[in-house]
């Protein structure tokens, strides 16, 4: 039997997310502004788009940050406010 290839996995959205922090991120005390703006943008894009296929570990952070996204009832699609 031949396994589908999920894209939106758990482990590939954890991977997403330390990627676009980078090894650094934590170990910074201060951002410059934009830099912060961008990673809000790219974090936030990429949540709703792995929480748009479902999957859970998306779905979990949506649900828990319901002023940061919320469900599109036009399109029942995950957005940020």
């Amino acid at each position: 039997m031949m396994k589908t290839k999920n894209e939106y996995t758990n482990t590939k959205l954890v991977k997403a997310i330390a990627n676009t922090l980078g090894d650094d991120f934590f170990l910074c005390d201060m951002l410059d502004q934009e830099e912060l703006f961008e990673l809000q943008g790219k974090l936030s894009t990429m949540i709703c788009k792995y929480a748009n296929n479902n999957n859970s570990l998306a779905l979990a952070i949506t649900k828990q940050l319901p002023k940061t996204f919320y469900t599109s009832y036009t399109d029942e699609q995950f957005a940020i406010r």
